[in-house]
């Protein structure tokens, strides 16, 4: 199972719509953008994020952020924490 990662902090638990892997769409309108990026998380799990996030100017994600541990980047916009077997 899934999580959705909020800027509020709020995070909320995400099946896939066909109980077995996220489709494009899905994971668009999840994260709430057109373009997503996918990234390779050191555990193994997938973090999917706003691509064009920062040059649309969204909120910062500080929950996504701390998740993503990275010195000199940070997670803007809505974010979906997966496993890697969850996205087709």
């Amino acid at each position: 199972m899934a999580t959705l990662i909020f800027t509020n902090g709020e995070k909320k638990r995400v099946v896939p719509e066909n109980g077995k892997t996220f489709q494009l769409q899905e994971l668009r309108r999840l994260v709430e953008c057109d373009w997503i990026e996918v990234i390779n998380m050191k555990d193994g799990r997938l973090l999917v994020v706003d691509e064009e996030g920062k040059l649309r100017k969204k909120r910062c994600n500080t929950a996504a952020s701390i998740i993503y541990n990275h010195p000199y980047d940070v997670i803007v916009g809505n974010a979906l924490l997966c496993d890697a077997e969850e996205i087709e």
